[in-house]
């Protein structure tokens, strides 16, 4: 049987990942390889924006930089790579899951 552990693990994990998704965006400059990490304040929109125009810069929030490449990029753009949907979908499941443990407990 499915341990209530494992979905309260699961719960947080996808929260964690949605947070992130709906927050932070990598900013590609043109003619630049420094790399930014910034927040973005509308969670739609893109979590990659290349050809970023540093003319731009109070658009999103810098967080952090680096040359080359983040700390953690391949992550994020694991994370990134997901649609939205699947971490709502997967995310209403595990509450789904819980609650019904608990009503057969």
């Amino acid at each position: 049987m499915i341990n209530t552990k494992l979905i309260n693990l699961g719960i947080i994990l996808i929260s964690i990942f949605l947070i992130i998704k709906m927050s932070f965006v990598i900013l590609i400059p043109k003619g630049d390889t420094t790399v930014f990490l910034g927040l973005k304040l509308n969670p739609i929109k893109e979590n990659i924006v290349y050809q970023y125009d540093k003319v731009e810069d109070g658009t999103y929030p810098v967080l952090y930089s680096d040359e080359n490449q983040l700390i953690g990029d391949s992550f994020y753009r694991t994370i990134f790579a997901i649609p939205l949907i699947i971490y709502v979908i997967t995310f209403i499941l595990l509450f789904f899951l819980k609650f019904r443990l608990k009503r057969t407990r």
